[in-house]
């Protein structure tokens, strides 16, 4: 987890608190050279605007808030001082930090990276805001502190300057500050409290090894490139020490430092200079005057009159650092108060409240960038810390369930509840259409009725732009965003995906929007998941197909998927249940108000402990009551004959760092759906651009780029060109990883491109991700290589037509071409193969020589001789065990199997003939529908499928189509009729009509081998749906005779 947020999760950041920044360091002991983990922090109170610095212990990994424990919490105003030891330039090494106060001083090595430059830019940030408040003559209060006063551990100590002013003259140092004068004859650590025991710190002693939370883990450490040193193991442990070279704090020109009052302020900001063997410090004095000192070679300070001075050189700020105070000038007024005014109008880590946002004519003023060709986008998102400020905005996100109905209802109650109008809105709708058009051809008229309703009832103290609205039979996700935000969205993309029967029908699965809010990515996702209490396993399926399916496709890139996001946002009727209680022992406990108990119970936080769903994902704590089932028009809880339990089926969870969660709950004043619609809001900090900034870096990388360009040719390593895949077989995913490593002086762009005609760079079977990259000298690439045999290839792969073998070609972009072998062997299914080859197999495909299954499907006449069945063994199988087992099952073709039963029910039929055929219904069902799909040729051939088409509104004409179809297809064709109607014969109990039946297994048995040129000929797929569907129809509402 991220340093910020695992501070945000510690400190509560619900209740208006935000962890600006944080960073990894070692608290050292100058004394005894004992050092501890520690973590800074630079922490907001919202409401008062006001800022502290925290100090936090662990053990040495932090993956969550409770590694931390508050060890002091430091107010950033009046004696406050900071300073930064530059010894080397050479990042990654260490230097050490010093903090103090009137009372306190605490030691620190940090990092020298781009990351502290950030933290210390918030730590000027925070000190100036604490003088221009004392400017405007508000008096710090930081009372909000105290309230981490009982949060604090055995061991920690937090600072006195926590309480108010007028506290402070009552409040005795319970300990010495390190640093501090002390009578006492043992060495005091600052966070121990007297009397409580700690355990002792470890005396000289370094982690063996260091690693940095916050580093990229793509593209991940080259192992074919030396590295530096350990920043860590650079000093010896014994003797002296690297701290003993940091130069004490000293009052320049004989300035002291004053209280913190109304008429006078003081403050502390860090130059860095880059100047070798150079201290800085910096403070207000009792005049106003602004001081500033560097004990090295060079120096730089700002007169009482506002000037710059220096005494060798202009001093230059660090490179990767941001500002060295040279665009602030303090001007003296006849006034015994102090001003602060700046010549720069933003700074880019500024970081403000959103009422200062809302009526910022600056942000007016903002252009939406243009991102240049020239400069590749990996190398600009490294950098972009040094070209964006962070700056929240407020989000609305809702989700709700409306059971088919009508949008009768004014949704304001549940839309614009808030004061403030949200910057964007995202609203989220399930079961939207339950007629059978929207079911079977994704056609509702209620997408415009909802659409206008959620329109109406946004919040009217602001204008708002659709984003995009996206739908999938009765998924329906809309995104709108401010009228003055608009142009800063970019990149907006929608994507839908099916995890209904045969994983495509909309009945179930997902529907996500995409896109780009100034420089910080959104993705939204919302999905209504597999019904039923016990059905937790099939919803955790249904997660992660959508995981893995939903993804953005972009021209010339690699696909995005879903957490390929900054922010990404999960929201919809998970439908996930309360296990081990009954319906009334839940409703008892709903009226006790007693709701911590039943989410214990909690199926989806059951499986996110488990870990098996919605890893790294966070949801806010449930204070409202389960939001599903309720009689239609009422808040009573579900009084038909199945009285369903109550259960928090309508969730909202969230992915990724500075996303502030200020509510989260339910709307029980809109009662036209048995669900109630939740939201929550959310305060998101999104990245800015500034501008010149930006214009700066640009230039810089271009420049960079020719001149390495021109230097040095791409050099690669490739860890292994030869992979071999044994026994793939039909639906079974095969996966290898290849180390890609740039050993080159350049960055190099690779592309996986084309062999000679070849339409695509690889064989459908084969996958391989990323296609396409960026990466810099001294970056590994790990390329992850997938085979996957599925309905579409495994009939080439059966007929011989195909065979597991490929050749892949890298190319270095401005450098040679690289080439990866692909080799490996398909164990022949019977799915994937033909109807005439399986009535002449008397056997189990696995049972049969490869050579003679090849043979089959060639039609060779080496096998006119042999017997056949009227129709394949393995139809009669499942078709038979669905007629035993399954006429009257509710939903049989409506709710999807699950993966590992169709699998068994796969080597079932491929391996002999079974007494029983293994996995519950839905999935033998899925499985004939897959069986049927998957078949090198359909039920009626490829060359009657027109004909079939063009006949479909006139049973006899039907008639005389079936009688030129070879005998074996029309006999399964006129097999699965009839089973059909046996199914309908039932529906009283299984619920299934014609029309659906019709439909479904329309799309089964007519099949074009040019599905993408006729989708890309423009013919409207509705179109030939219906007649796809009125062709079987003919034949379920008249008898067929030849």
């Amino acid at each position: 987890m991220e340093l910020t947020s695992a501070v945000q999760q510690l400190l509560n950041a619900g209740e208006g608190i935000v962890c600006k920044a944080a960073l990894d360091s070692i608290l050292v002991q100058e004394s005894t050279w004992e050092r501890k983990h520690t973590v800074l922090a630079i922490v907001k109170y919202i409401s008062n605007e006001e800022d502290a610095f925290f100090v936090f212990t662990h053990n040495g990994n932090v993956n969550s808030g409770l590694d931390l424990r508050i060890c002091n919490a430091i107010p950033i105003k009046g004696h406050f001082k900071y300073s930064y030891h530059v010894e080397s330039k050479e990042a990654g090494s260490y230097i050490p930090m010093q903090i103090s106060t009137n009372n306190l001083q605490l030691n620190f090595e940090v990092i020298y990276n781009q990351r502290t430059s950030g933290f210390v830019a918030q730590m000027k940030e925070s000190t100036l805001n604490s003088i221009s408040k004392i400017t405007r003559g508000i008096s710090p209060q930081f009372s909000w502190l105290s309230k981490y006063v009982n949060q604090v551990g055995r061991t920690p100590q937090l600072s006195t300057d926590h309480v108010t002013q007028n506290q402070e003259s009552n409040v005795q140092t319970s300990a010495t500050a390190v640093g501090a004068q002390s009578s006492q004859q043992h060495r005091t650590n600052p966070f121990v409290q007297p009397n409580v025991y700690s355990p002792p710190l470890q005396t000289n002693a370094r982690p063996t090894s260091y690693v940095n939370p916050h580093a990229s883990s793509h593209p991940s450490h080259n192992p074919y490139v030396n590295v530096p040193v350990d920043p860590l193991t650079r000093h010896s442990h014994v003797g002296s020490h690297p701290l003993r070279r940091h130069h004490a704090i000293r009052d320049p020109r004989t300035a002291s430092l004053i209280d913190f009052d109304i008429n006078s302020s003081a403050y502390a900001e860090l130059d860095l200079s880059g100047n070798r063997g150079s201290t800085f410090t910096s403070y207000v004095d009792k005049n106003g005057s602004a001081f500033q000192e560097n004990q090295g070679n060079s120096s730089f300070y700002l007169t009482s009159g506002g000037t710059a001075s220096s005494s060798t050189q202009k001093a230059q700020p660090l490179v990767g650092f941001e500002d060295n105070f040279l665009d602030l000038s303090i001007n003296r007024s006849s006034s015994s108060n102090t001003s602060l005014s700046t010549t720069s109008t933003e700074s880019p880590y500024e970081y403000k409240s959103l009422d200062s946002f809302e009526n910022d004519a600056g942000y007016a003023k903002l252009k939406p960038i243009v991102k240049p060709a020239g400069v590749r986008e990996e190398i600009l998102k490294r950098r972009e810390s040094e070209y964006t400020y962070p700056h929240p905005f407020k989000l609305f996100v809702g989700t709700w369930n409306v059971n088919g109905q009508n949008a009768v209802e004014l949704l304001t109650p549940w839309l614009a509840q808030s004061k403030s109008a949200p910057d964007m809105y995202v609203v989220g709708f399930q079961e939207l259409d339950l007629s059978k058009e929207a079911f079977l051809f994704n056609d509702s008229p209620r997408e415009e009725e909802w659409f206008k309703a959620v329109e109406a009832a946004l919040h009217k103290s602001a204008t708002y732009r659709k984003i995009k609205l996206i739908r999938l039979v009765g998924m329906m996700l809309i995104a709108f965003v401010q009228e003055r935000h608009h142009p800063f969205v970019s990149n907006v993309m929608a994507e839908t995906v099916g995890t209904g029967i045969m994983g495509k029908m909309g009945n179930k699965g997902g529907v996500a929007i995409r896109f780009e809010f100034h420089n910080t990515s959104f993705c939204f996702v919302n999905t209504h998941l597999a019904a039923h209490v016990e059905e937790f396993e099939r919803r955790n399926q249904d997660f992660h197909d959508i995981c893995q399916r939903m993804m953005f496709e972009r021209e010339g890139k690699t696909a995005l998927s879903v957490f390929h996001h900054d922010k990404l946002i999960w929201l919809g009727d998970l439908n996930y249940r309360i296990d081990y209680y009954d319906s009334e022992t839940v409703k008892a406990y709903i009226q006790k108000g007693d709701y911590d108990i039943l989410l214990q119970n909690d199926q989806l936080n059951h499986q996110r402990k488990q870990k098996k769903v919605f890893t790294g994902f966070n949801e806010g704590h449930i204070k409202f009551p389960p939001t599903y089932k309720y009689d239609t028009g009422t808040d009573r809880w579900d009084s038909s004959e199945k009285q369903r339990a109550p259960a928090w089926c309508d969730r909202i969870l969230y992915k990724g760092n500075e996303i502030m969660q200020l509510d989260y709950s339910y709307h029980k004043a809109l009662k036209l759906s048995d669900h109630k619609p939740v939201s929550s809001n959310f305060e998101i900090v999104v990245k800015v651009i500034d501008e010149k900034k930006y214009r700066d870096v640009v230039e810089e990388e271009i420049r960079n780029q020719d001149r390495v360009e021109n230097e040095a040719l791409p050099q690669v390593t490739l860890e292994n060109n030869q992979l071999e895949f044994e026994n793939v077989k039909f639906m079974e995913p095969r996966t290898k990883k290849v180390s890609l490593a740039n050993t080159g002086q350049t960055g190099v762009h690779f592309k996986f491109v084309n062999k000679l005609e070849d339409k695509h760079f690889c064989k459908p079977w084969l996958k391989v991700e990323p296609s396409e990259a960026y990466f810099l000298p001294g970056d590994l690439v790990e390329l992850t290589v997938r085979i996957l045999v599925d309905k579409n290839t495994a009939a080439a792969l059966n007929c011989g037509e195909d065979k597991i073998e490929d050749i892949l070609v890298l190319h270095l972009e401005n450098g040679k071409d690289y080439y990866i072998t692909i080799n490996g062997n398909y164990i022949a299914s019977c799915f994937g193969s033909s109807i005439e080859a399986l009535t002449r197999m008397h056997c189990p495909i696995r049972d049969m020589d490869p050579k003679d299954v090849t043979a089959l499907e060639q039609g060779k006449s080496d096998f006119d001789s042999v017997q056949k069945f009227d129709i394949p063994k393995e139809i009669w199988m499942i078709v038979d065990h669905l007629f035993r087992n399954g006429l009257k099952q509710e939903d049989l073709f409506r709710q999807e199997g699950l993966k590992n039963e169709i699998l068994d029910i796969k080597d079932c039929l491929d391996l002999g003939i079974p007494e029983e055929i293994p996995g519950s219904i839905h999935s033998v069902a899925e499985s004939l529908m897959l069986f049927l799909e998957s078949l090198r040729e359909p039920v009626i051939p490829f060359k009657y499928y027109q004909k079939c088409l063009d006949s479909s509104n006139n049973f006899v004409l039907c008639k005389q189509v079936m009688g030129m179809i070879p005998t074996s297809h029309k006999n399964v064709f006129k097999y699965l009729t009839a089973f059909i109607r046996e199914l309908l014969f039932n529906s009283d109990e299984n619920k299934l009509d014609a029309k659906t039946l019709s439909t479904m297994f329309g799309s089964l048995f007519l099949r074009t081998q040019n599905a993408s040129q006729l989708e890309k000929s423009g013919r409207t797929s509705l179109s030939v749906a219906r007649k796809k569907a009125s062709f079987v129809y003919q034949f379920l509402i008249n008898e067929y005779d030849d």
